[in-house]
C-alpha cells in the first residue's frame, strides 16, 4: 500500500470499504425452516432404496416429494416449520403413513420408515404426540 503512504484517511476509508463489501449479508435473517430425514427399512430390517417418501404440510397443503438412496436414506430440507404428514411408497409394499411429524426451526427431525411388504393398495398409518427429533 505504499500508494497509501501517509494518507490515513484514505487507508482508513479504503479499509472500511472493503469490510463491508466482504461481510456477509445475512446476518439479520433468521431461520424459519427445518430438516426432515431417516432411513425406510423393510419388515426384515434391510434397507429399502427407490422409496418416494412425500411430506406434506398440514396446515398449507405444500408437498415435498424424495426418494430414498442406495443406503435407503431420505432427506428432505428447507422444510416451512409445521407439522407433516409422511407417506412413504414403492411397488410391492404397503404405503407407510405418519401423521403429527413435527419440523422446527434449525432441527432435523429424524423419521426412519417401517414398510412391510403387501398389497400396494393397503396402508399403515402411525399418529405421533409429542416427538421431536434431534
Amino acid at each position: 500500500m505504499k500508494f497509501f503512504a501517509g494518507k490515513p484517511a484514505v487507508c482508513t476509508i479504503v479499509s472500511l470499504m472493503a469490510s463491508l463489501v466482504l461481510t456477509p449479508c445475512g446476518r439479520a435473517q433468521t431461520a424459519t425452516t427445518g430438516t426432515l430425514s431417516g432411513i425406510v427399512h423393510d419388515s426384515g430390517g434391510g434397507v429399502v432404496r427407490g422409496v418416494s417418501v412425500t411430506a406434506i404440510n398440514e396446515s398449507t397443503g405444500e408437498r415435498r416429494l424424495e426418494t430414498t438412496s442406495p443406503d435407503g436414506t431420505y432427506r428432505l430440507t428447507l422444510l416451512s416449520l409445521g407439522s407433516y404428514q409422511v407417506e412413504a411408497a414403492k411397488a410391492g409394499f404397503k404405503a407407510a403413513i405418519h401423521r403429527g411429524v413435527r419440523v422446527t426451526v434449525t432441527e432435523t427431525q429424524i423419521l426412519d420408515i417401517r414398510l412391510e411388504i403387501g398389497d400396494v393398495h393397503k396402508s399403515i398409518e402411525v399418529t405421533i404426540h409429542g416427538r421431536s427429533g434431534a
